[in-house]
C-alpha cells in the first residue's frame, strides 16, 4: 500500500473533498505503558504482549461541515510486524460524558487496549463533540460516528509511518461495542461504499449495536415497555436536534415539564449520564411506579409518534440513523447476547436478515450468550471477535518471528469427535489447542496427515495452533 500523503496528493478533487495535501494528524504524546501482566490483571483476558499508549489530536470534520479538532487513543502493541500491521478500529460505546473517552483513558478505552494487547494496533476515535471536540456529541448518529472514525484511521497511519518509517501495509479491521457496534456498522458502510480503494477492510464485528433505529429502537421508545436506561432517549434527542435542528422548538414540546430542567443541565455539561439517567428512573417511578420511558414525552408526541399519520421529524431522524439495510462484502459478524436489557438483540437479526436479503457475501449473527446481560456479553463478543479476525491472519498476533507461516489445513469444520490435521510432509510440528480466553486444552506433537481427538471438548469456538518451533499459524475451529 503506497503512502496515505502521496495517495491523496494524486486523488482528482471531484473524487477526494478537502485539502489534498492536509496533515491529519495534528499531534501525539505517549501517555502511558502497560505490561502483558498489567492488562490481564486488570481485564481478566489472557493476552499476547504489552501495550504503549498514545493521545493523538486529528483534523476533522463538524456536524456543520466546519473544521474541528478531534482526539483519540492509538493503542501499539509491543510487539508487530513493520511490514505487516494489522488495524482494528474500535468504536466505543456511550461513555459518562465529555470527559469521559479512551484519549483520556477514562472511558471506552478497555478494549482497545485489549485488542492492542492481542497484537492489533487499535485505533479509537473519542467522536465529535467528546474529547477535544468542541460542541455537544451527536449520539448515535452514522454519519458523523463514521466520519470521525474515518478521519482518525487516516491520522492512525500517519502514525504508523511517522513511527515505522514505512507506509502502513497490513490487514483492516472494524469493531465496536453497543454504541460502538452502531458506529462500527456505520463505518464499515462508510468505507466499503466509498474508501475500498484506500482502505480495503478484511472484515467486521459489530458487537450488541443499536443497528434499527427506526423499527426495534424506536419500538422501544414508544411502547409502554419498562426500560431502565431513559437517558438515552434524551441523549439521542438532544444529539439529533443538534444536527437536524427540526426535532423540537424547546425541549418542553417534547418532554414532560418535570423532566427538563435535568435535561438541559445534562446538555450544559453539569451532569453525567449516569446523574440523568439515576434521575429520570426515580422521577417515572415517582409519577407512575413504573419506569417507563415513553411517559417522559409529551402525550401529543407519543400519539403522533405513535399514529405515524402526520408523521414527526424524529422517525425521519431515526431513519436517516438505521445501518442495517446495505449490502457489506468483507465478512461481517454481528454479535451479540439474548438477554441484553440495553439494546436490544433483534437489532442483529434485523441486520442480518436485511444484508441477506441484500445479497451480502458473508454476514452471520451470533448468540455469545443467551443468559449474558449487556455487560456480561461484552467480554465474550470482544474474544469472539479476536477469534474471528485472527483467522484473517497467516501468521501468529504475538509477531515473534519473520520466518514463513505454518502451512497446513484441517477439517472438518465443524468437528464433532475428531480433527484432521494435514501438514506439510517431513517434520514434527506443536499443535495447541486452546479456548477462547487462551487456555490450552490440548497439546500433541503432528506429523504430516494426523487424526485428533476432540471429544472431550465442549461446544464452541476455539483457536487451533502449529508452530515448527521458529513460526506458527492459528486457526479458528469450532466444534458441535
Amino acid at each position: 500500500m503506497i503512502s496515505l500523503r502521496c495517495l491523496f496528493l494524486a486523488i482528482p478533487l471531484a473524487v477526494f473533498i478537502g485539502p489534498l495535501d492536509a496533515q491529519y494528524l495534528l499531534s501525539s504524546e505517549m501517555i502511558g505503558q502497560m505490561s502483558e501482566a498489567e492488562i490481564e490483571a486488570q481485564s481478566g483476558f489472557d493476552v499476547r504482549t504489552g501495550v504503549t499508549l498514545y493521545k493523538v489530536q486529528y483534523m476533522t470534520t463538524g456536524i456543520q461541515g466546519e473544521t474541528d479538532t478531534a482526539s483519540g487513543l492509538i493503542v501499539l502493541p509491543d510487539q508487530f510486524l513493520v511490514e505487516e500491521v494489522p488495524v482494528v478500529v474500535y468504536q466505543h460505546g456511550t461513555t459518562n460524558g465529555p470527559d469521559f473517552v479512551p484519549s483520556r483513558l477514562t472511558g471506552g478505552h478497555d478494549l482497545p487496549i485489549a485488542f492492542g494487547a492481542m497484537g492489533y494496533v487499535a485505533s479509537a476515535t473519542d467522536y465529535l463533540g467528546l474529547g477535544d471536540s468542541k460542541g455537544f456529541h451527536p449520539y448515535v448518529h452514522a454519519a458523523t460516528e463514521a466520519g470521525a472514525g474515518l478521519d482518525m484511521l487516516i491520522a492512525t497511519t500517519e502514525f504508523l509511518e511517522d513511527e515505522t518509517g514505512s507506509p502502513w501495509v497490513g490487514p483492516l479491521f472494524v469493531s465496536g461495542y453497543s454504541q460502538g457496534g452502531h458506529a462500527a456498522a456505520a463505518l464499515q458502510r462508510e468505507l466499503e461504499q466509498n474508501w475500498s480503494f484506500v482502505f480495503p477492510v478484511t472484515a467486521s464485528a459489530p458487537m450488541s449495536g443499536p443497528y434499527d433505529m427506526s423499527g426495534t429502537m424506536f419500538n422501544r421508545i414508544i411502547s409502554d415497555a419498562i426500560y431502565f436506561f431513559p437517558a438515552y432517549i434524551a441523549y439521542v434527542a438532544l444529539g439529533y436536534q443538534e444536527v437536524y435542528g427540526n426535532l423540537y422548538t424547546e425541549l418542553g414540546a417534547l418532554f414532560k415539564s418535570q423532566y427538563v430542567t435535568q435535561i438541559e443541565r445534562f446538555y450544559n455539561g453539569e451532569i453525567t449520564t449516569f446523574d440523568l439517567n439515576t434521575f429520570m428512573i426515580n422521577q417515572l417511578f415517582l409519577d407512575n411506579l413504573l419506569v417507563q420511558p415513553v411517559k417522559m414525552l409529551r402525550d401529543s408526541v407519543v400519539n403522533n409518534l405513535r399514529n405515524d399519520t402526520l408523521g414527526h421529524p424524529i422517525k425521519d431522524a431515526l431513519i436517516d440513523n438505521d445501518v442495517y439495510n446495505w449490502t457489506p462484502q468483507s465478512p461481517t459478524r454481528l454479535l451479540y447476547c439474548m438477554a441484553d436489557e440495553q439494546v436490544p438483540f433483534v437489532n442483529a437479526l434485523v441486520a442480518d436478515s436485511a444484508m441477506h436479503a441484500n445479497g451480502a457475501p458473508d454476514v452471520a449473527s451470533m448468540d455469545m450468550d443467551s443468559n449474558e446481560d449487556h455487560a456480561g456479553c461484552a467480554p465474550l463478543a470482544f474474544l469472539e471477535s479476536v477469534a474471528f479476525f485472527d483467522s484473517f491472519i497467516l501468521t501468529s498476533n504475538t509477531r515473534e518471528s519473520t520466518a514463513p507461516p505454518v502451512r497446513f489445513e484441517v477439517y472438518p469444520t465443524p468437528a464433532h469427535d475428531e480433527l484432521v490435521i494435514h501438514g506439510e510432509p517431513g517434520g514434527t510440528l506443536q499443535a495447541q489447542i486452546s479456548d477462547l480466553s487462551g487456555r490450552t486444552i490440548i497439546h500433541q506433537p503432528v506429523t504430516g496427515h494426523v487424526t485428533m481427538d476432540v471429544s472431550q471438548l465442549l461446544p464452541g469456538i476455539y483457536l487451533l495452533t502449529l508452530s515448527d518451533g521458529t513460526a506458527r499459524s492459528t486457526k479458528k475451529i469450532v466444534i458441535e
